[in-house]
């Protein structure tokens, strides 16, 4: 956010593919295995959708600068893949150094794949990774090997792409911190571009959910998790990599530029099944449903179901929240006059969140994460609200 409180005439848009080859045990998705018929009901939908908000000022002329395509496991459809994005360029106004990042599966891909999603306007892949061993792979009910990893990244930067990413998950039972760390060194020997790291949570209605309240699953310690984490914040930097959010890391100027819609209040539009929009202050999300988006879309032409704009206040706390999320932190004069009512209030709770260990205050009015603040963000956003 600039001096004036106003952000540029810019959109983002995610689309939301729902579907997978297997569930994984961690998922807590409202995604579907693939089925051809429902697919294709759905990317009619889809593309439905595209046209709606394409129809409408609001977003029409704004200028698309992030296109991110994920889910679900949208590589399913690779070579139907070009065809949507020249439906977005058709009905919105993409800017030529549009940052298009597609979530890619690490196998059931081909040279040719890759080759017709690089020269159909892709330009960012992010491999699901997350283990360089099989054991854990298997362990998730991942549908793929690391061979397939090692394959998949190979063809990909044959084809051209030069910004890449990796995600890759630590903390499953029985996993070593020397574990850990020896699945770091096999992602940076590919030396992508991106990385991001996310701690193994149990989510609510999923199979290591039902094993743990059968008491056939033991979750790591904390103590553990924050080991791993840190050490990855250590090795990523000593390689080069810039943490620039919370599980985030890059090489200088390759952030995701993307996301960074999501932690700087961005305007960014969401379509597809259970996909959440923000657009000046206002909050909306479409069903989650994959049969209620089909019909809705269908007989509505909008799959909107619940929305809120928030008020200013809201809004502030959301920015901070969020802001605080970068690494880079956030700096309070930098926000406009229209939050100058609260700034005293939450320079309050920012000063002792700060003498409690979890923010730095370089300045006055500046804020960002110690390595406290980056293992109980949790904390300071409950503090925040």
């Amino acid at each position: 956010m600039n001096k004036t409180g106003k952000k540029p005439n810019t959109l983002g848009l995610y689309l939301n593919f729902p579907f997978c080859p297997v569930k994984c045990h961690y998922c807590s998705f409202g995604s579907r295995l693939f089925h051809r018929e429902t697919v294709d009901r759905y990317m009619a939908a889809l593309k439905k959708e595209i046209r709606h908000y394409g129809e409408d000022p609001l977003y029409r002329e704004r200028g698309v600068n992030t296109v991110y395509l994920g889910g679900g496991t949208p590589t399913l459809i690779s070579d139907e893949l070009p065809g949507l994005l020249d439906e977005i360029k058709t009905h919105f106004q993409v800017a030529p150094s549009v940052e298009t990042t597609l979530e890619a599966y690490p196998s059931g891909m081909t040279d040719e794949s890759f080759s017709l999603l690089k020269e159909g306007g892709f330009n960012r892949i992010s491999f699901g990774v997350q283990s360089f061993f099989d054991g854990d792979l298997t362990f998730f009910n991942r549908d793929h090997t690391v061979q397939d990893v090692y394959q998949a990244f190979n063809q990909a930067r044959q084809a051209g792409f030069k910004n890449i990413s990796l995600d890759l998950i630590y903390g499953p039972p029985g996993q070593t911190l020397a574990r850990w760390e020896e699945n770091l060194t096999l992602a940076l020997d590919l030396e992508p571009e991106h990385l991001s790291v996310y701690g193994l949570t149990l989510e609510d209605k999923t199979y290591f959910d039902y094993l743990k309240d059968h008491g056939r699953f033991i979750e790591a310690d904390d103590g553990l998790q924050g080991e791993m984490y840190l050490a990855a914040l250590r090795r990523l930097k000593s390689r080069g990599y810039e943490q620039y959010e919370v599980s985030n890391f890059a090489r200088p100027g390759f952030e995701c530029r993307h996301n960074l819609y999501y932690w700087t209040q961005g305007n960014f539009l969401g379509l597809g099944a259970t996909a959440s929009s923000y657009v000046e202050g206002t909050h909306f999300s479409n069903i989650s449903s994959i049969d209620g988006y089909i019909r809705k879309m269908s007989e509505e032409g909008s799959a909107v179901e619940h929305s809120e704009t928030l008020d200013p206040e809201s809004r502030f706390k959301e920015a901070l929240i969020f802001g605080l999320r970068k690494c880079s932190g956030i700096t309070l004069s930098d926000f406009g006059p229209e939050y100058e009512d609260f700034l005293e209030k939450y320079r309050v709770k920012l000063k002792k969140l700060a003498g409690e260990g979890f923010l730095k205050n370089d300045h006055q009015d500046a804020f960002s994460l110690t390595d406290a603040g980056l293992l109980y963000s949790d904390h300071i956003s409950m503090t925040l609200s």
